[in-house]
């Protein structure tokens, strides 16, 4: 599991609609990644007004979930990523996926980076 922490400007993204500017953003961040990783050869589903969606890629097959949310004591927002792989993978499956995560941590930051609205980026563990 892997998680980034950034900073959204309230003000920048007032233009998100009615609602809690929470939410919104959240939504906000969740609906750009989603289509930003699709530009980038992810597959990514989303079941409609939820915090998380799967990414995926075919060829080498390998899932993941990313779950945004707002921290409302720091006024941070984090995507978690999770790999989803079976119990059995052998260790050449499980290399894989590691690659792919570093190439979509790398995709869902610089996705973020194209905003001005977000800022202070960190990768925890």
């Amino acid at each position: 599991m892997k998680k980034l922490e950034f900073s959204a400007d309230p003000q920048q993204l007032t233009a998100l609609g009615s609602g809690s500017a929470s939410l919104n953003t959240q939504n906000y961040v969740v609906d750009l990644l989603s289509q930003q990783l699709q530009q980038q050869g992810f597959v990514t589903a989303r079941e409609h007004a939820s915090d998380q969606f799967e990414v995926s890629l075919t060829q080498p097959e390998v899932s993941f979930q990313i779950n945004c949310q707002p921290d409302q004591a720091s006024g941070r927002m984090s995507c978690q990523i999770t790999l989803l792989h079976a119990e059995d993978q052998d260790w050449f499956d499980k290399i894989t996926g590691q690659s792919v995560l570093r190439q979509l941590k790398y995709a869902m930051e610089n996705s973020l980076k194209l905003q001005s609205a977000f800022s202070a980026f960190e990768w925890k563990n």
